[in-house]
């Protein structure tokens, strides 16, 4: 180890933060759930790439670099490699601390190949109903950017999942944190699958905190200004409307029938508002009735819906992503809601802030 100066360093840090995650199982087993105690054998949330992503900046950029240069160097014995472009992309990733690289083997390839980690961390927040708090998409001040996910952020170099799901507390949900209990956290392994960011293969570490609400909350009602609620391009009577409606139809007759009905929407000849059965005979419109404007640390609202967990499991997939495009494309919040939401924020922040003086 002495005469390796990168596995030396690298060693160290393993080790150091290894002992860390045991003692915090140690803790974590009686206070949120987790079940599986650590043994001599096994640890919860202490393999390699669980590990790798709370080490700090410097030894990520180190094992970045020396893997790099390692495929670089393997580029030159095949035919065929990916761009330049590609690398350098997954180069500024790592720097900025998007993600962090590792080796694994690729069965299908027989081989060892070179792999990003990303690792999100997530909070499932359940409500006395079972429903859950399900961000639905973001207001980029001019439309309604539809990503479904459950809210969370990326881990950063140095933090362990503690610190960084109250981060995600503090910046996303800062208007909730003081009625959120957490009582449980479950990691998510995805297998090796292509980012739209780049050719290389990509696993998802997702550690998934469960919440529950101690007490129930008024969050900020969504509204919208005149004439453009979501579904409005469906909605719309008379000339004007029927105008729309065509242009609209042309593009839904190009979306498969199951998404149509998703969005409750019945094409026959003309659009026009209809059912189509999803799960438990719902359908998107009537599940996104109610829906809550979030903002957050930088001021960007976002919004919310409670959702039981198989719908919330069904938009996540991804699935509908474009009927709730089609189904948002006309939607515009209302700045009064808009202020209202960072309204709310700021004065969580400072609730908080006077909390912690006190103490």
């Amino acid at each position: 180890v002495t005469r390796h100066r990168y596995f030396r360093i690298f060693a160290l840090e393993y080790g150091k933060i290894f002992h860390q995650r045991t003692m915090q199982c140690l803790a974590l087993n009686d206070e949120i759930g987790i079940e599986e105690r650590p043994t001599d054998v096994k640890v919860s949330l202490a393999a390699l790439d669980v590990l790798l992503p709370t080490m700090t900046s410097d030894t990520r950029l180190m094992i970045g670099a020396l893997l790099l240069r390692a495929e670089r160097e393997r580029k030159h014995h095949l035919l065929w490699s990916r761009s330049d472009t590609d690398e350098q992309g997954l180069q500024t990733e790592v720097i900025n601390g998007k993600c962090v690289l590792s080796l694994d083997f690729d069965k299908g390839k027989g081989e060892v190949v070179l792999v990003r980690v990303v690792a999100p961390h997530l909070i499932e927040v359940t409500d006395s109903d079972g429903k859950i708090l399900t961000e639905i998409g973001a207001w980029t001040g001019e439309r309604i950017q539809v990503d479904v996910k459950l809210p969370g952020k990326k881990q950063l170099g140095g933090e362990n999942p503690e610190t960084t799901v109250q981060r995600v507390l503090a910046e996303k949900l800062a208007t909730l944190s003081e009625y959120v209990e957490l009582t449980a956290m479950r990691l998510d392994v995805s297998d090796n699958t292509t980012s739209k960011r780049t050719s290389y293969p990509t696993k998802y570490l997702r550690t998934i905190h469960t919440a529950r609400l101690r007490e129930q909350i008024e969050l900020v009602v969504a509204s919208w200004e005149p004439g453009s609620s979501p579904g409005s391009m469906l909605r719309q009577p008379g000339s004007s409307g029927a105008k729309r409606n065509s242009r609209f139809s042309g593009r839904m007759s190009q979306m498969p029938s199951q998404t149509l009905e998703a969005v409750g929407v019945t094409v026959s000849g003309s659009a026009a508002v209809g059912g189509g059965p999803v799960a438990a005979q719902a359908t998107l419109i009537n599940v996104l009735q109610d829906l809550y404007a979030v903002a957050d640390q930088k001021g960007d609202v976002s919004l919310y819906a409670w959702l039981d967990p198989k719908m919330c499991s069904e938009l996540r997939s991804g699935v509908h992503d474009q009927a709730l495009g089609y189904y948002f494309e006309n939607a515009k919040l209302d700045q009064s809601v808009l202020r209202l939401a960072r309204h709310r924020f700021e004065q969580a922040v400072a609730v908080s802030r006077m909390r912690w003086e006190a103490v």
